[in-house]
């Protein structure tokens, strides 16, 4: 498992278990100005771009398991066994959290991202299979794959712009660091690494079915990569 999803795993399982055992009167009571979170307020301080990390990561972890129900398994132990304690945990507990802590409330703060942190694993596996086509569309590979396919990514290329700039031009922002390794591999036709869109002869048929049905034009570069049997 990489390191950016197990520090998030680790982070949420010490925030929820230090939520859970502590006295909600008591947990963030040692505040001040430098700890304005209490016990965990490093974790809290620290969650956004924790959370995100792990879902930039989890997106590349996923096209690189798919289908692979170890894995599918593995995160859901991980992370939905202990999202639903705290579930339960806050909805006894909402009305004396919001009452005691107006300001900075790490637990609603917390609740959120471990809403957010749900939602990213059930996008991937929200039962026992990824078969239907509205699931495909949320892997990584497809979604890159899809701007090759209708030559969006080859006319940012030819006029110039960088992997990173095409990354920010076509897809969100903070995806940048997920998505450049796809394009520069799909682009160099790198045989090294996973990320190379055209490595992979089923992803490029599922990207042309795809197409197809949706009556989205796919230019002839992408088609001549195709193996058709």
């Amino acid at each position: 498992m990489d390191i950016k999803i197990e520090t998030w795993e680790y982070e949420l399982r010490q925030f929820i278990d230090n939520a859970i055992r502590w006295d909600i009167s008591i947990y963030m009571k040692n505040r001040s100005n430098q700890l304005n979170y209490g016990i965990d307020h490093s974790i809290i301080v620290n969650a956004r771009k924790h959370f995100e990390d792990f879902s930039n990561q989890l997106q590349i972890e996923c096209d690189k398991t798919e289908n692979d129900e170890g894995f599918e398994k593995k995160i859901k132990d991980r992370f939905l066994k202990g999202i639903n304690r705290y579930y339960d945990f806050y909805s006894k507990n909402k009305e004396e959290i919001i009452s005691l802590y107006t300001n900075n409330n790490g637990y609603s703060i917390m609740y959120e991202l471990i809403k957010s942190t749900e939602r990213e694993i059930l996008l991937y596996y929200p039962g026992k299979q990824m078969s239907n086509e509205k699931d495909l569309t949320s892997f990584l590979w497809f979604q890159v794959g899809l701007k090759f396919a209708t030559g969006e990514i080859q006319k940012l290329s030819d006029k110039g712009l960088s992997a990173p700039k095409i990354c920010k031009e076509l897809f969100n922002e903070h995806k940048v660091t997920s998505v450049r390794p796809y394009i520069t591999e799909s682009i160099g036709n790198s045989t090294a690494r996973s990320q190379n869109i055209y490595s992979n002869n089923d992803h490029l048929l599922k990207i042309y079915n795809h197409c197809k049905e949706n009556s989205i034009t796919v230019v002839e570069e992408f088609k001549s990569r195709i193996q058709f049997d």
